[in-house]
């Protein structure tokens, strides 16, 4: 790789992209550049499954129906892959309510 050159564009994307295309080092300002640049277009960060054990608990409490709440987690359609994803971080009892779910509609 070949030493950083500064550039009046460096500080922007098109300076990162330069550095790229010239197999330079990139410099501070254009990294921190290209950071901000993904951090636009970056998918947004998942819930965890604390987060949605809690929601469907929530949820529950409200007596909300079990086609709702699957949409408002974002499962609709997706009982497996619910049921293990609670059991495999310690919901256990969601993790049943996901598979007497599944059994259900089959």
């Amino acid at each position: 790789m070949n030493p950083t050159i500064h550039r009046p564009t460096c500080g922007t994307v098109p300076g990162y992209r330069s550095h790229q295309r010239n197999k330079e080092e990139r410099c501070q300002p254009c990294k921190a550049a290209w950071g901000e640049r993904c951090k636009q277009y970056a998918p947004p960060a998942q819930p965890t499954a604390d987060e949605i054990a809690a929601e469907i608990e929530w949820l529950l409490t409200l007596n909300q129906g079990h086609g709702r709440i699957l949409q408002a987690i974002g499962y609709t359609g997706r009982l497996p892959a619910l049921e293990k994803r609670m059991r495999t971080n310690g919901h256990k009892h969601l993790a049943k309510w996901a598979d007497h779910l599944q059994k259900d509609a089959a």
